[in-house]
């Protein structure tokens, strides 16, 4: 490799490194924001007496198809195979956005070179309010199966 080649390779490989170091930056910046409106939402609850429960919850994914909802995603973390867990509190409030937007939500997990899916459903069953979902109780996707099941979803 002569030294243009690799001075190119350098400098493309650093402009990928800032690209993602600002993505990163930029998701530590919007989950910080997400905790100060959520604490702001507890001071307007008490300070303006609001009896009412108040859940906040974010939406990992939300697919549009034109002007048509296709499905909503709710992406978990599982390192080294272990299982997943829902709050209850999020799982209604994703529940409640699906049905207003007639379509459903999925948990999405991907882990090593697989995809772990499951439609939120009632089914789930909640232990001090949380839902341990075992990655064997979900769809096993390969890249290819998983690209298949996405077209599926935005076909409907």
């Amino acid at each position: 490799m002569t030294l243009t080649q690799r001075t190119k390779r350098i400098r493309e490989n650093s402009k990928l490194f800032k690209s993602f170091s600002e993505m990163v930056i930029g998701s530590i910046g919007e989950l910080v924001k997400g905790i100060e409106i959520s604490y702001f939402l507890d001071v307007a609850k008490k300070e303006h007496n609001i009896k009412e429960s108040i859940f906040a919850t974010n939406i990992d994914k939300l697919i549009r198809a034109g002007d048509e909802f296709k499905a909503i995603f709710e992406i978990k973390h599982a390192p080294k195979d272990s299982d997943v867990f829902i709050k209850y509190n999020q799982f209604r409030s994703l529940k409640l956005i699906a049905e207003r937007l007639k379509t459903d939500c999925y948990l999405v997990v991907r882990n090593h070179r697989f995809w772990y899916v499951r439609k939120l459903d009632d089914s789930l069953r909640f232990r001090n309010n949380v839902a341990r979902i075992e990655l064997d109780d979900m769809e096993l996707l390969d890249d290819y199966s998983f690209v298949d099941f996405l077209a599926e979803i935005l076909q409907r």
